[in-house]
């Protein structure tokens, strides 16, 4: 849900709702994320330009209360263009909003949909069930692929508690550049002097010495147009039963960096078209063989 202070009438606010369906029933941190960066770096702009500034909100569920969303506050501006000036999520069980009544009328939409002779199964045939009978209003439905990296980077704030982070409110402390210094934690309130965490004690750590500077947003990504090719090239490889080395060695990396979560009957294709590949030179050892091929 989108609250907006309305262009035209002073006082007033503007409501509307973004509905995103997913394949990927495994809702976590990095679902969060994406959805997110689809909300700040697509979505927004789009529908309002004007907006730079966002107060984000949310329930108490671990996966939006997340170490990493507190990470990606002071970084959002970066990456989309889109300040995420504060983070509030709400006490178990709080913080209901108009929100939860769209999802009842959303649920009716779909429920008449149905009716009509409609049938769902996925993402896209629930958005093409739900809006059968015509758009919803104020509403925009759209679908999305959750991207977890194979080994997930661990966001941390190094703040003096374990696990997810304890506190329902945290503010973003900019600089006069406009750049974010740290990050200002309150239990509840948001009243007083709060607890003061600087961005060098909000950092995501590498899985090892070797791995790319921090950035998590190459993995938060649309990936519908790479996965074309992919798909290609695994059903050439299952009509030949053959696939080169340079198609095997991209179909190796695609899967190594950008491997969706719910892709695993895919994943399993690559896997088997890429142990048809076999090295020609029987000499080498295991290790160079994984290097040759």
């Amino acid at each position: 849900m989108v609250v907006t202070n309305s262009p035209t009438t002073a006082g007033e606010k503007d409501v509307g709702f973004f509905f995103l369906f997913t394949d990927d029933g495994n809702q976590d941190a990095w679902s969060v994320a994406t959805a997110k960066q689809i909300l700040y770096g697509t979505l927004l702009p789009k529908a309002f330009p004007d907006v730079k500034r966002v107060r984000y909100r949310s329930d108490g569920a671990g996966c939006f209360s997340s170490d990493l969303s507190r990470l990606l506050q002071t970084i959002w501006h970066e990456w989309t263009g889109i300040t995420e000036i504060s983070v509030r999520v709400s006490v178990s069980g709080g913080g209901k909003s108009d929100l939860d009544g769209r999802f009842a009328f959303l649920s009716e939409a779909l429920r008449s949909g149905v009716n009509s002779g409609k049938s769902h199964w996925n993402a896209k045939t629930s958005i093409a069930a739900a809006t059968a009978r015509g758009p919803l209003k104020s509403s925009l439905l759209g679908e999305f692929t959750p991207i977890r990296p194979d080994d997930p980077p661990k966001a941390q704030v190094k703040g003096g508690w374990k696990g997810t982070c304890p506190y329902h409110h945290s503010e973003l402390m900019l600089g006069r550049d406009g750049k974010a210094e740290g990050l200002r934690f309150y239990f509840t309130s948001g009243f007083g002097a709060g607890r003061v965490i600087a961005v060098a004690g909000v950092e995501l750590e590498q899985p090892d010495s070797a791995a790319s500077p921090p950035q998590p947003h190459r993995d938060i990504v649309d990936l519908s147009q790479a996965q074309a090719p992919l798909k290609q090239a695994i059903a050439t490889t299952s009509k030949s039963g053959r696939l080169t080395k340079p198609v095997a060695r991209a179909l190796f990396e695609h899967e190594r960096v950008h491997r969706p979560g719910h892709l695993r009957r895919e994943r399993a294709q690559v896997e088997t078209a890429l142990l048809k590949v076999r090295c020609r030179h029987s000499q080498h050892s295991a290790r160079q063989r994984r290097a040759c091929c």
